[in-house]
């Protein structure tokens, strides 16, 4: 079964996304994969994940997000992936952010008959006070740093609670321990001013090997496959370092 989540409302879509990583957690621990193409450093990661002739013809558990960006010359297998997961028992879902225009990989999906598709369309409603957006992923870092323990935790739940996954604020946070380790060994060269005065910043609240063990321990929750769910891992992450 393939399913399609996209709109402009990315808050329930990633709702949505959640609960299906969820029950990807839950039930296949070990199997499932994610793969965003925002993340992918160069063609050969692209083939070497999507493409592989292992796929085909076995049942996939798999999360892709942002297919819509994909280049050109990828455009042709994933028509076969669309086509081979549609007449499986294979469970793939697709997730973009908004809703993507002249795009053949989207349009493929959408006229498939065997895509479940749902768009999040955003609501005429009054903005509600204490809303969060996509730069609240961020604090929950921001607040790490500043070893501000208490605060990160509830912002962390706030996130949760409004939609974003534990997986979304895993790769801000980690990003953000990057930052500062670098800042801390005095690589900042290839950092905006504003962050890598923060970072310089905040790496002044770590002694010893603490923050060189924190940034361990968050590669370690990147672990797609760890069968402990990544919410508890994460809360305890932030209560502990």
């Amino acid at each position: 079964m393939i399913y399609l989540l996209y709109g402009d409302d990315v808050t329930r879509a990633l709702a949505t996304l959640g609960r299906f990583r969820a029950r990807f957690r839950r039930e296949v621990p070990s199997v499932w994969r994610q793969f965003d193409c925002e993340e992918v450093s160069d063609q050969e990661q692209f083939y070497n994940e999507l493409g592989a002739p292992s796929l085909f013809g076995s049942k996939d558990f798999l999360i892709i997000k942002h297919a819509s960006i994909a280049p050109e010359d990828a455009h042709e297998i994933f028509e076969s992936l669309i086509h081979q997961w549609a007449n499986d028992d294979s469970v793939v879902i697709f997730f973009e952010r908004g809703v993507p225009t002249k795009n053949k990989i989207f349009d493929l999906l959408l006229k498939n008959k065997k895509t479940k598709s749902e768009e999040f369309k955003v609501k005429s409603a009054p903005i509600v006070s204490g809303a969060v957006s996509d730069r609240d992923l961020f604090i929950v870092g921001d607040l790490w740093g500043r070893r501000e323990k208490v605060s990160a935790v509830v912002k962390y739940e706030e996130l949760l609670r409004n939609g974003y996954s534990a997986d979304d604020i895993l790769r801000t946070v980690l990003w953000h321990a990057r930052n500062v380790c670098l800042a801390a060994v005095g690589k900042t060269n290839e950092m905006k001013p504003f962050v890598a005065n923060k970072a310089l910043q905040q790496a002044r609240n770590f002694s010893g090997n603490s923050l060189e063990h924190a940034f361990t321990t968050l590669v370690g929750l990147d672990n797609k496959y760890k069968k402990e769910t990544l919410e508890t891992g994460l809360l305890h992450f932030l209560l502990t370092h």
